[in-house]
């Protein structure tokens, strides 16, 4: 009995030690490439910061020499506002692509339609005319959004928070919106 019990501890054991070898690994869901730059940014801004912050130090400690740090200090922000612009750009890129993709499937949608009712009766350039007033406007339509505001900047075309006043591009003044 004391045999039996030892063999089926000794085999629980084994059995324990080698499972992880034979247990099935979890699929690894597949990140994009927006999402490793996106991490890549982070983690080159986090070393800017850093190493501002590390340069500081240094100077404050006597370490560094004024024209040392002042030159340090001119790289590492360069450094830094590039990774930022980078960042920025990249995000611009991802919230404006939603965008644009409604704006393209409502232009789609407009060249493809035949019964647009301001088109009986019109032929060549009249036509085509009329059509592309339409798609105009309906690229009026996505740009202000449900709310009826604007969201982007009328001088540049960036997208604009609803608080703005200016934009943050290029500096522009945003028209105030009427609440009535």
């Amino acid at each position: 009995m004391t045999v039996f019990v030892a063999l089926l501890l000794a085999a629980l054991a084994f059995a324990f030690v080698i499972y992880p070898f034979f247990k099935r690994k979890p699929a690894v869901a597949l990140e994009s490439a927006e999402d490793d730059r996106t991490r890549e940014l982070q983690s080159k801004r986090h070393t800017a910061y850093s190493m501002l912050k590390e340069l500081e130090f240094d100077f404050q400690s006597g370490i560094l020499t004024t024209e040392d740090y002042q030159d340090l200090e001119t790289r590492y922000k360069k450094k830094a506002i590039s990774v930022l612009k980078e960042m920025d750009s990249l995000a611009k890129s991802a919230d404006s692509a939603e965008v644009e993709d409604d704006i393209e499937k409502s232009i789609r949608k407009l060249r493809l339609s035949k019964a647009i009712p301001a088109l009986k009766g019109t032929e060549g350039p009249a036509r085509s005319a009329v059509v592309e007033d339409e798609i105009e406007k309906s690229i009026q339509e996505l740009r202000r959004g449900k709310e009826g505001k604007e969201r982007f900047c009328p001088q540049c075309g960036e997208k604009r928070r609803e608080s703005d006043r200016f934009c943050a591009y290029c500096g522009a003044r945003l028209k105030e919106e009427e609440s009535s």
